[in-house]
């Protein structure tokens, strides 16, 4: 089990590979080279911050939790709700004002897996001394002199990964965007003082996003022997393995072991399983 607070977060700008706007709150990183490597952070844009179209070769999930953000022109995601962005789908990302968002970026159904942002930054840094990024494309001269265009995020992917990048093609014609506040809780048979919305499954992988209510006093004990799950608190506070948290933490439950999380006032988690890749 890890658990990290917002207040004690490591903090950084943009990377490279990007035009500004945006800065990150890094809560939880998964192991590099795994498929199911991954990064929880806090995400804040502003106006300045836009990309070209483009589409991943990871999965995404966005929670809206201030301000609203546009990912498709016309297409906005508003504050309280949760998109889900699949690899290959794509999408054009725009800030529109300021904006806070939990993110998740982790590796693919297809298994191509997840650059950390730590070796992004660095591969973007050494590319940036040879090229130029402007506009979310890196270009650069060869040796004959004649000028190349690629993706900011494929040049870094090729650069640190010693191969090109690889696109599934898309399972979802655009990216999926949930409204919480439209399902119900539903309680749990087993534990008393604990309720549950189901917002999605996803993919061969079970990706899986759900809101969990605690109420004050209750237990709950997640299994997480087949799937690692995150944490991420809404509102309230407890303790996880003795450990406490509070509004704006996050924690794993990490695959193979089981957790007991309990709130000592009313609380809701943001909750994902993560991908499972067992063969």
């Amino acid at each position: 089990m890890r658990i990290q607070h917002k207040t004690t977060a490591e903090k950084a700008g943009k990377s490279a590979h990007r035009d500004g706007g945006i800065s990150f709150h890094y809560l939880l990183t998964g192991e590099d080279n795994a498929k199911d490597n991954f990064v929880l952070a806090l995400v804040e844009t502003t106006d300045e911050y836009s990309t070209p179209r483009h589409h991943h070769n990871f999965e995404q999930v966005r929670l809206m939790l201030d301000g609203d953000f546009e990912y498709e022109p016309g297409h906005v995601q508003r504050q309280g709700s949760v998109g889900y962005f699949s690899e290959g789908t794509y999408y054009t990302p725009k800030g529109l004002g300021r904006s806070v968002a939990l993110i998740l970026q982790v590796g693919g159904a297809t298994g191509y897996g997840f650059m950390s942002h730590n070796k992004l930054r660095k591969g973007s840094a050494k590319l940036a001394a040879t090229g130029k990024f402007e506009d979310g494309i890196y270009t650069w001269f060869d040796e004959q002199g004649k000028k190349h265009n690629a993706d900011g995020y494929a040049a870094a992917w090729e650069h640190v990964m010693g191969a090109p990048v690889v696109y599934p093609k898309p399972r979802y014609e655009r990216p999926v965007i949930m409204f919480p506040e439209n399902f119900q809780y539903l309680q749990d048979a087993d534990t008393t003082g604990l309720a549950v919305k189901e917002l999605g499954r996803f993919n061969e992988r079970c990706l899986q996003i759900r809101q969990v209510r605690m109420d004050a006093g209750s237990d709950y004990g997640v299994d997480c022997s087949q799937q690692s799950q995150l944490f991420y608190v809404l509102s309230g506070s407890g303790n996880v393995e003795q450990q406490p948290w509070q509004a704006e933490s996050a924690f794993q439950g990490e695959k193979g072991e089981s957790i007991s999380i309990h709130a000592d006032e009313p609380t809701e988690l943001f909750v994902i399983g993560l991908p499972v890749f067992d063969n």
